[in-house]
């Protein structure tokens, strides 16, 4: 029964959609319709609808339009009904005389109506009973020819346990065919009845929906960017503006006199200079240069292989490894600043140039590799860390040309594998807390040693405590 109704509930949608005639719903007075029914039985009577169920019925009728407010109307219904605790009790007949108040009105698609009336109920196997159904529902226009409807109505019986409620949803197809002439109102006086009129207020041809096009491009004067010069409806019914028909218009083509293809903005495909980067994305499309400096080529003033906009002496050939200036000893301790690790600060040789550190100065280093701590196998630092670290990082603002080694250790509880990552990752989480600090990333290298260098035995407690560790090593000193 369910499927049966849904595919007959559709077959009727479609026929009513597909359909288009001149009509009008105030002057067409005959109309059938089709609903699926939802039946309860058991709710009004006392009976859960747990134990019994809602049940399906199909509904066919004709309507008469008595006036555009009132309308007559026999419905023929058949469907399942559930009663005094028993599923699939009976079947019912049923056909009504009922009336119909509705409110319509030309410019509105939804038509709301109370209904009312009075039939008779035919069961199998039963005697007849009088019911008299009271409800409302809504209607909506899909064309002025149909409508689709949603009903409820509660029916009272004079057979006991017999009252019951119905939903139904279907659609409503008018009959027959008017003369424009009694098509109904028409206020701008265009021949299209406002009912469907796209423009009711504005004359304008059929074709077009009742709606005004001043310029006869097809598009209506409410969407046309340009209503008193005629253009295609791709551009919004402007006139073409698109020079060298190359399919792009010109307020969005790069190159609006040279064809070009949509990948390149409109542009030709040009390079002039054969170095591989079209000549719209070419800084200097003359001269040939590397795409990643925007086409144009590198400058090296000096010739010393270092182009210019690296090249710390642009104007004196130098090393690549000094940036491009040459060799000297700028912090006059004699040793050649290609070779100075500290070339702004004078040492001597067995540092390599750099000063050497005083005593308490290593001793905070030594100090700062037993006592910076972390989250237990993990690499967070502890709180009392930081303030280790403020230290090793106020030495390292006091020599500037200082480079650091970060090496983490653990002791070698658990896996090879997992000991190194971990000390690699401690030794990193103090190198990005001093970056964070100010200290250049380009001083500090992060280096993991994971089980491999005990200070101590890891046998006991005490011994690995020692091995879980990150060296603070100031290269050049001993």
């Amino acid at each position: 029964m369910k499927k049966l109704s849904i595919a007959l509930l559709i077959a009727f949608m479609m026929l009513s959609i597909s359909s288009i005639s001149a009509q009008d719903l105030t002057t067409m007075k005959h109309r059938l319709h089709f609903r699926v029914l939802f039946v309860d039985y058991a709710g009004p009577n006392g009976y859960s609808t747990d134990s019994v169920g809602i049940t399906n019925g199909i509904e066919f009728g004709y309507t008469n339009l008595l006036t555009k407010n009132f309308a007559f109307s026999i419905p023929v219904k058949y469907n399942l009904a559930n009663f005094d605790g028993k599923s699939n009790a009976t079947n019912m007949l049923s056909i009504d005389a009922v009336g119909r108040l509705q409110a319509y009105n030309e410019s509105v698609k939804v038509i709301p109506y109370a209904l009312f009336g009075g039939g008779i109920a035919m069961e199998r196997d039963s005697d007849l009973n009088i019911q008299f159904p009271v409800g409302g529902g809504f209607q909506y226009r899909l064309a002025p020819h149909s409508m689709i409807s949603l009903q409820g109505e509660y029916r009272f019986s004079q057979k006991e346990n017999r009252n019951n409620l119905q939903i139904g949803i279907g659609a409503n197809f008018v009959l027959g065919k008017v003369d424009p002439d009694e098509s109904g109102q028409d206020t701008d006086g265009d021949g299209v009845p406002d009912a469907m009129d796209e423009c009711p207020d504005e004359a304008g041809p059929k074709v077009l929906n009742g709606c005004p096009d001043r310029d006869m491009d097809g598009v209506i004067d409410k969407l046309d960017a340009c209503p008193d010069e005629p253009g295609p409806a791709d551009n919004q019914g402007c006139p073409d503006n698109d020079r060298d028909k190359d399919g792009i218009v010109n307020d969005v083509d790069a190159c609006p006199d040279q064809a070009g293809p949509p990948e390149n903005n409109g542009c030709p495909n040009g390079d002039r200079d054969g170095d591989g980067l079209l000549d719209l994305n070419d800084d200097c499309p003359d001269q040939a240069g590397p795409i990643d400096n925007r086409g144009c080529p590198l400058s090296d003033r000096d010739g010393d292989g270092v182009i210019d906009s690296k090249d710390k002496c642009p104007d004196e050939y130098g090393l690549i490894e000094l940036f491009g200036c040459p060799d000297g000893d700028f912090d006059g301790d004699g040793i050649p600043d290609s070779k100075d690790l500290c070339p702004n600060m004078a040492g001597p040789d067995s540092t390599g140039g750099c000063p050497e550190m005083k005593k308490e100065e290593k001793e905070l280093l030594e100090y700062a590799e037993q006592n910076v701590e972390f989250e237990f196998a993990k690499s967070r630092l502890l709180s009392d860390s930081y303030r280790i670290l403020d230290q090793v990082i106020n030495l390292l603002e006091q020599y500037p040309d200082f480079k650091i080694e970060l090496i983490g250790h653990t002791d070698d509880i658990g896996r090879k594998a997992n000991n190194m990552q971990l000390s690699i990752d401690r030794a990193q989480a103090c190198a990005d807390y001093m970056a964070a600090k100010g200290i250049d990333e380009s001083r500090m290298t992060v280096i993991g040693r994971g089980e491999l260098e005990p200070l101590e035995s890891n046998s006991t407690d005490e011994g690995r405590s020692r091995n879980r560790r990150v060296e603070f090593n100031i290269l050049g000193q001993e």
